[in-house]
């Protein structure tokens, strides 16, 4: 459905005169990975509205986009995997944030976050197969992908240590499953035995 509707608002792109016909093809992969994060978006917010937990629901989503979308990380192969495994991703982040706070475990949390911090620093940015980086790409996507990660670190060792705001859970929660998406893209990775267009060189500047 997703690929479809895609193909069609390229097409009267197209037709419109909006975007050339050598483009369609990047129009169609940016307007089927919008429409995919806008379902799975919307569902997650349903999902936490039914909960009772829309503001913790809030706290864990916007952290998680502003670094994944630099960060890279595990893709499911097509949109419908996507869907459920974001989903029922969301659904254990939030439960075993939900968790910490019942039994009063912020502060383990908060250092697991930290360890996540280093992880992102370190490894971000993980490609995938179907959208490789080039070298500027991936020296911008690096830079940012820190960038997020170290402000979403320190608001929320700010908001818990010195404000003790226990919506600080929840970003610290969504810090670490990033980490832990880059270690699953990894091994996928290797398994597929992708190794992504940067090469490390002992003698490059990065």
């Amino acid at each position: 459905m997703i690929e479809a509707m895609s193909r069609k608002t390229a097409e009267l792109f197209v037709k419109n005169g909006l975007v050339a016909e050598e483009e369609k093809n990047v129009y169609e992969y940016g307007m089927e990975f919008l429409i995919s994060t806008l379902f799975s978006t919307l569902m997650v917010l349903v999902i936490g509205l039914a909960a009772g937990l829309f503001t913790e629901t809030l706290f864990l989503l916007v952290p998680f986009y502003c670094i994944r979308v630099y960060a890279g990380g595990y893709h499911a192969e097509n949109y419908r995997n996507c869907f459920l495994s974001f989903c029922w991703g969301f659904i254990v982040v939030l439960l075993a944030a939900e968790k910490v706070v019942a039994c009063h475990a912020e502060a383990e949390i908060m250092m697991f976050e930290l360890l996540a911090v280093l992880l992102i620093w370190k490894l971000a940015p993980v490609e995938d197969h179907s959208r490789p980086l080039d070298l500027e790409e991936w020296r911008t996507y690096q830079r940012k992908a820190r960038m997020m990660t170290l402000i979403c670190g320190v608001v929320s060792e700010l908001m818990y240590f010195l404000w003790g705001i226990e919506y600080a859970v929840y970003v610290s929660a969504a810090v670490t499953a990033i980490g832990l998406v880059l270690i699953v893209g990894i091994i996928k990775n290797r398994i597929i035995g992708f190794t992504g267009t940067v090469r490390y060189d002992k003698d490059s500047n990065m």
